[in-house]
């Protein structure tokens, strides 16, 4: 077993790291440069607002245009769709202002993996690679594109399977 001393200095980058899953990353980037974020995610109530109206008032509009806005005008009219208004407008807004709470919570508990001894010294290396994997992950565009593109591809099998 090695000495605090030692085992804080072999740690220090896992526990010391900047890590984090929200402040990062292409949509970070461009919070802020649109001013919606900042770098301690600030502006959320701004962010919740813009990102639901962003995801909300093409359908209502389009809906309007086409005439499927109102009960009876389609099967499945735009207002009477309580799904569609709770997820842009309940469940997104509460995973936007969950962000701020992830970030405060996941940096201690990476911690806590030294700190407690569950990650033994002889592996710490290793779990600093993978935080720092982790991290190049979030800030990789490609993986964002992925993600997208697979969202899409599961809604749409969704779609037509059901």
């Amino acid at each position: 077993m090695t000495s605090d001393s030692g085992g804080d200095s072999t740690a220090h980058s896992a526990r010391e790291a900047n890590f984090s899953l929200v402040l990062g990353g292409p949509l970070f980037n461009l919070f802020r440069r649109t001013y919606l974020s900042g770098e301690a995610l600030e502006y959320t109530p701004r962010r919740i607002l813009v990102t639901s109206a962003i995801a909300w008032m093409p359908l209502l509009v389009l809906s309007l245009l086409a005439g499927h806005a109102l009960p009876g005008s389609t099967p499945i009219a735009f207002f009477p769709d309580i799904e569609t208004h709770v997820r842009f407008l309940v469940a997104l807004p509460i995973l936007i202002g969950a962000e701020r709470f992830v970030h405060g919570r996941l940096l201690p508990l990476v911690r806590q993996f030294i700190e407690r001894h569950i990650v033994v010294d002889a592996e710490i290396r290793k779990f600093d690679e993978a935080v720092a994997s982790t991290v190049r992950l979030r800030n990789s565009v490609l993986a964002e594109v992925i993600l997208l593109a697979a969202d899409r591809k599961f809604k749409a099998d969704r779609k037509f399977s059901g």
